[in-house]
């Protein structure tokens, strides 16, 4: 389940760990809030001589947290038809075998808490790893930041061990397609109306995998 259509690379500050921002969380419940600063100069009888906009840091990417549930879950229902709730996202990210990143802005401007702009959960058994869901606010997408996610789950992967990631994507969502392909997944299956939509519509899904090229490691000296 996939909603991102990142297309151009994006200055993201990417640690795919504990470090960077702590979600706050969310003021007001708000994702992927992208205000801007205006700064006017004034001249000296006080009328503006010029206006800059001022765009939020990029965003960083830290290791979700059972207490982000909330967040994503929100993010989720914001971005898919049939969003999931805080309870069943909580759930899956206290289970062992789940890996999970978000993307967060921070407002260096406003001191306001940072805002959630992105998410990635899969899981991750033995050699093989799931793509569960990915999705990115509307006004990040086309930023490269569901790219950054994706790259935050194969570092992930290669240091377990994980020589094969697998994903399911409706055949219709063209910018998530056009995205895992350029970062090398292939057509593996296709299963035919996996999707229930409105109306009674149904749509296929593209089962897409990535083989990760594994780390080969050095022969000790001597």
């Amino acid at each position: 389940m996939v909603a991102s259509g990142a297309t151009a690379a994006a200055s993201t500050t990417t640690s795919c760990g504990e470090a960077g921002h702590r979600v706050g969380w969310l003021a007001g419940g708000a994702v992927g809030r992208t205000s801007l600063t205006l700064s006017r100069r004034l001249n000296g009888s006080g009328s503006p001589m010029a206006a800059t906009l001022t765009p939020h840091p990029p965003p960083t990417i830290v290791a979700a947290r059972p207490a982000d549930a909330g967040p994503i879950a929100g993010l989720h229902r914001a971005v898919f038809a049939e969003g999931w709730d805080e309870g069943g996202t909580a759930a899956l990210l206290t289970q062992p075998t789940t890996r999970a990143w978000l993307a967060t802005l921070a407002d260096a401007f406003c001191g306001a808490p940072p805002v959630l702009a992105g998410f990635l959960i899969a899981r991750l058994v033995l050699d093989e790893a799931e793509i569960l869901s990915i999705g990115v606010a509307s006004e990040q997408r086309r930023s490269g930041l569901g790219g950054q996610l994706v790259e935050c789950l194969h570092a992930a992967c290669r240091e377990a061990g994980v020589r094969r990631v697998f994903l399911e994507v409706a055949v219709g969502n063209t910018a998530a397609r056009a995205l895992y392909a350029r970062h090398g997944y292939l057509l593996v299956a296709r299963r035919a109306r996996y999707y229930s939509r409105a109306g009674g519509v149904q749509e296929d899904a593209l089962v897409l995998a990535h083989d990760l090229p594994q780390v080969r490691s050095r022969p000790a000296d001597g």
